[in-house]
């Protein structure tokens, strides 16, 4: 989440200084000017591509059938570990096919939460912010389908398109 961030703060510092300029700039000055800030920016988006592929290994993975969710808090626990979860839950189905998989923080769902069919096609996708729904739902029929599209704010419904069930 905070790479998007990062990758949209450099993109937009990519496009803002191109429609800056000083008036007694000559015309090639300015072209070397704008592949010089394009050449840093693309090194810096290849430095923070590497920086999220390094994170990314050290993310815990679980099996999600091992998360026990506490009733008095309803906080999200691997197995008998008295901490709450923070890492990535998977569950695959025969043949390594993913059937659920979900990001937590601290105990609350946090990220992208996907299930999917048992013929390996997307079921639901839908996104998380410290245990609200926050961002896009989609709901797929077997065959690909796409029925449902809502968007929340901190659980909260604020648009809802096709649902064709």
């Amino acid at each position: 989440m905070n790479f998007c961030y990062k990758l949209l703060f450099l993109f937009s510092l990519l496009f803002l200084p191109f429609g800056c300029s000083e008036s007694g700039d000559t015309k090639e000055s300015k072209k070397r000017g704008k592949e010089d800030q394009l050449n840093t920016l693309e090194s810096k988006v290849d430095s923070l591509e590497w920086e999220l592929s390094r994170m990314i290994l050290k993310i815990r993975t679980v099996n999600g059938g091992n998360l026990v969710r506490d009733k008095t808090t309803s906080l999200w626990h691997h197995d008998v570990e008295r901490i709450p979860f923070t890492g990535r839950a998977i569950e695959y189905q025969e043949g390594r096919i993913p059937l659920a998989e979900a990001y937590f923080y601290n105990g609350q769902r946090d990220g992208t939460e996907r299930f999917w069919f048992s013929n390996g096609r997307m079921k639901t996708e839908g996104h998380w912010y410290k245990g609200k729904r926050n961002g896009y739902f989609k709901k797929w029929k077997e065959d690909g389908t796409l029925i449902s599209f809502e968007k929340y704010e901190e659980n909260n419904l604020v648009e809802s398109k096709l649902d064709k069930n």
